[in-house]
């Protein structure tokens, strides 16, 4: 049971973090904000990918559900 509420809250930590060096590396220039940028856009389609495969995985449940 613990690692499935372990699994939601690392990928929401994980886009948050994302989120945050994304604009963290939006607001200055240089070669480490691009970095920084680079990692936050990376962290952020992470999250983005879990997100969609726990949409296609609950809209099949539900299909499954109402087929029975």
């Amino acid at each position: 049971m613990k690692s499935k509420n372990l699994i939601p809250i690392l990928f929401t930590i994980i886009g948050i973090l994302g989120l945050i060096l994304f604009i963290f590396g939006s607001q200055f220039n240089g070669t480490m904000c691009d970095e920084i940028q680079k990692v936050g856009i990376i962290s952020l389609g992470i999250f983005g990918i879990w997100a969609i495969v726990n949409l296609v995985n609950s809209f099949t449940t539900q299909k499954e559900l109402e087929n029975l």
